[in-house]
């Protein structure tokens, strides 16, 4: 290359490096987060043409240097300079590529001591005491952290969890730490009720033909477009010509129906009379003198969750809104959603989206009234979605201020603490979320003893999250999560792999080790048989620190093809170049 062309690419590093340079001439500040700032220094321009340029005569592009940025710029200007045969008096980086490398290796210690380069952790279900091998089997294929989450289960079975977890460290002499997630301010569903929900039966004016359907076959229950009602399997094993029956309507009054025949659809009746049924309305049959009854199912499902279809009306009620209050509501729904967060109807608007169960279902809101969301089904799926208490809540776009360290969490930490190595912050969102719960464990006597992983699942937690990197920088033992679930339902699906590639560079920059989680490996875990796509997605989760998996029968064959692709990805790949364009989130 040309000496013109040396100069040129002198004369740009040299006044990028004045506009990236932070100073610190007290020393004040740690070199973990002047490389931080550095970072977002550099990042506010768009350097894409410079790499190009650098590329060409050899040099760094600067697209692997998250970690060292400002000695990587120094290393440059001076080997651009002694090709040029000029001298540059640059002043000693505070760190360089080994030191940043070692920071990070340091600091990623916080999940295991292991010698393995991304770290598991496995997620203890509820039915950890079914299988007492259930521990060792896990830590011997290599988890090195046991996940507990207080969304779920109660204080002495996360005891009982942890006492198993250091039973098994103890067993095999390995540095496994247990990580305590915090349920936090999720918003999540809490009873599921389905008592306005209806179907009509019969007509005035003619016939009308319905089915019953037994409860296995319940993906063949809004397959057709006569009504159809799943009912007990065993209860129409002895349906013959001879029997009578009769539904009760929604005020408890018998209604006779016709048994017609049986065919591959289910078992077809009909009625002469126009009555409506709910999933309180009882089915009748009489043989010979013998009366049995069962409730129709239509409408409810197992585990206390309703299943609903595409055009379904829900719902949406706080918990604090009382049933009888929504059942004033003109019209009929199909299923009534209880919310933990208290005046969700201040928050949102008719028009906006609603997403349940990490986006399984999605909703819109219709008319908001007297407190409670009324919303549609916009999930297709012939067979329904089922919504269950317990689960998340989303509506993307909507800032809702709440403190991640709720009054749940506060009553439970003290107990936590006395067996936690790490702590999930989840719905971390701002600095004051960190310094709440670093200012609890310093009330415990617990402060820097614990290691606390801020999640990132919205988009203000994204928005703020140098801020929240320099406080946990400032707490020392910690860590940050890609909750992808939340994460891509607040941001938009098709915005997460560009996002979580900026959390990863971002928290690199910054020395934070990182932990990748949601449906790791999810299809592998649940049915044995990995998808395409989810291998891709596993190696890409060799860039952080650590990967989380989730609850599935098959968690130690899933370790195992984990492990296997770490091992290959080790060989072959650390990060690919990065491009310093306009795009990035932070400038």
């Amino acid at each position: 290359m040309e000496p013109k062309h040396l100069t040129k690419l002198l004369n740009e590093l040299t006044a990028l490096r004045s506009k990236i340079v932070v100073p610190d001439e007290n020393g004040e500040l740690s070199e973990s987060i002047i490389n931080l700032r550095e970072y977002l220094n550099l990042r506010k321009h768009d350097l894409s043409a410079l790499q190009d340029e650098l590329t060409k005569a050899g040099l760094s592009s600067l697209g692997r240097s998250q970690s060292h940025i400002g000695s990587t710029l120094d290393a440059l200007i001076n080997i651009l300079s002694m090709a040029l045969g000029q001298k540059h008096e640059l002043p000693v980086s505070r760190i360089g590529y080994e030191k940043a490398h070692g920071i990070l290796k340091k600091n990623s210690e916080i999940f295991s001591k292991s010698t393995k380069k991304t770290k598991i952790m496995m997620t203890v279900p509820s039915s950890f005491r079914e299988d007492t091998e259930w521990f060792k089997d896990l830590s011997d294929e290599g988890v090195s952290l046991f996940r507990i989450n207080t969304a779920h289960d109660t204080p002495d079975d996360w005891r009982e969890m942890a006492r198993m977890i250091d039973s098994e460290r103890t067993r095999n002499h390995k540095d496994i730490k247990i990580y305590v997630d915090l349920s936090g301010p999720k918003i999540r569903t809490t009873d599921i009720n389905t008592a306005e929900a209806a179907e009509t039966i019969g007509s005035k004016k003619h016939n009308r033909e319905f089915y019953l359907i037994p409860k296995w076959n319940i993906d063949l229950a809004r397959s057709y477009t006569k009504p159809a009602l799943y009912v007990d399997t065993d209860f129409l094993r002895n349906i013959n010509g001879s029997s009578s029956f009769e539904i009760s309507d929604r005020d408890g009054v018998m209604h006779t129906v016709y048994f017609f025949k049986k065919n591959r659809h289910g078992h077809k009746f009909y009625s002469d009379v126009k009555f409506i049924v709910t999933p309180h309305s009882i089915l009748r049959h009489v043989q010979n003198g013998v009366v049995s009854e069962t409730p129709l199912l239509f409408l409810s499902e197992e585990n206390n969750g309703s299943r609903v279809f595409f055009g379904n009306k829900v719902v949406i009620s706080p918990s604090n809104v009382s049933i009888p209050a929504a059942k004033k509501m003109k019209g009929n729904y199909d299923a009534r959603i209880g919310c933990t967060l208290e005046n969700v109807a201040d928050r949102v608007k008719p028009g906006d989206k609603v997403f349940i169960d990490d986006g399984k279902v999605e909703l819109q809101i219709d008319t908001i009234h007297e407190g409670s969301l009324v919303c549609t089904v916009l999930t297709r799926k012939p067979s329904g979605v089922v919504i269950k208490p317990e689960k998340g809540i989303n509506f993307p776009g909507t800032a809702i201020a709440v403190c991640a360290l709720d009054e749940h969490d506060k009553k439970i930490l003290p107990d936590i603490a006395e067996y936690a190595d790490i702590i999930g912050i989840s719905f971390t969102q701002s600095v004051d979320d960190v310094h709440a719960v670093t200012a609890a464990l310093e009330a415990l006597g617990k402060n820097g003893k614990i290691g606390i992983v801020a999640k990132i699942e919205t988009q203000k937690g994204v928005e703020n999250l140098p801020q929240i990197l320099e406080a946990l920088i400032g707490y020392g033992k910690s860590g940050v999560m890609i909750a992808r679930g939340d994460l891509a339902i607040e941001i938009g699906y098709e915005n997460l792999a560009f996002m979580q590639e900026e959390i990863l560079d971002l928290c690199a920059a910054a020395h934070m080790p990182v932990i990748l989680a949601t449906q790791v490996l999810e299809n592998k875990m649940k049915t044995n048989i990995p998808s395409r796509a989810e291998i891709t997605d596993a190696a890409f989760a060799h860039k952080a620190e650590c990967v989380m998996l989730n609850k599935g029968e098959y968690a130690r064959e899933t370790i195992k093809i984990l492990n296997a692709i770490f091992t290959q990805m080790d060989l072959v790949f650390r990060k690919n170049k990065l491009l310093l364009n306009p795009t990035f989130q932070w400038k």
